[in-house]
């Protein structure tokens, strides 16, 4: 295992400050991994391990940060306007792949996701 200390500090601040759950962050890279594809919430539900409902959660907080877009009938697809050539999400897997109980532990010691949804409302957001 890795500490958490060797996680680039931008990988690390992400990770912190905007990851809510592990399912968060798997969602994003697995559709990020496959850019083509749109997928449903029954798709990502079978693929993260959760019901539907918590797909949808987790994919509509992620579409409100501007990592995934919506696509047609309800799917999702990633966004590749806030991460333009790639280079983050290419770094964000490999660590995560390296480093996953690292990752992971970090998660999970993280604010509770409410907690965070509470104050991402109070975030002015530039339209």
């Amino acid at each position: 295992m890795c500490p958490a200390e060797e996680i680039p500090p931008d990988v690390l601040r992400f990770i912190v400050e905007k990851i809510d759950t592990v399912p968060h962050l798997e969602a994003l890279l697995l559709v990020w991994e496959r850019p083509g594809v749109n997928w449903t919430q029954e798709q990502l539900a079978r693929q993260l391990y959760v019901t539907p409902a918590v797909a949808q959660r987790i994919t509509h907080g992620l579409i409100r940060r501007g990592w995934l877009k919506k696509g047609q009938a309800g799917s999702v697809a990633f966004n590749p306007g806030w991460d333009p050539d790639g280079t983050f999400m290419r770094n964000l897997a490999s660590i995560y792949r390296r480093q996953l109980i690292a990752v992971t532990s970090l998660i999970h010691s993280n604010v509770s996701a409410g907690v965070r949804d509470f104050a991402d409302a109070f975030n002015l957001k530039k339209e």
